[in-house]
């Protein structure tokens, strides 16, 4: 797989995380798990760390800890993905939104990297 860029990371991390938000809206029982693994298997992003966009572009820029590179966290310093406000395996409807409020914020700032 190409090296993600930030901006990619953080379109690719909102697509999915809108489509997983849309397949438990409508009912979807599979586990969020299942669900990012389907998403990137029908998107050519097969070989992600965890099946994750924040997490593969963490592991490719590393320079310290994994969660220091998060492009979430870069955004929002608070962030992270475990959050009980938006836990992703717990609550993926929030944390859908919490990825859908870090790329506007994104998109307001300077091209980042």
């Amino acid at each position: 797989m190409k090296r993600l860029t930030f901006k990619k990371s953080v379109e690719g991390c909102d697509s999915q995380w809108q489509w997983v938000k849309r397949r438990k809206k409508a009912g979807d029982k599979r586990n969020v798990d299942e669900l990012k693994a389907a998403w990137c298997k029908e998107n050519g992003f097969e070989g992600l760390l965890f099946n994750c966009f924040f997490c593969e572009y963490a592991r490719t820029h590393i320079r310290s800890r994994l969660c220091s590179e998060c492009p979430g966290r870069k955004i929002d310093p608070d962030f992270h993905c475990e959050n009980p406000e938006y836990n992703f395996l717990d609550n993926p409807i929030a944390f859908a939104n919490k990825i859908r409020s870090l790329k506007r914020t994104m998109d307001k700032k300077p091209e980042r990297r």
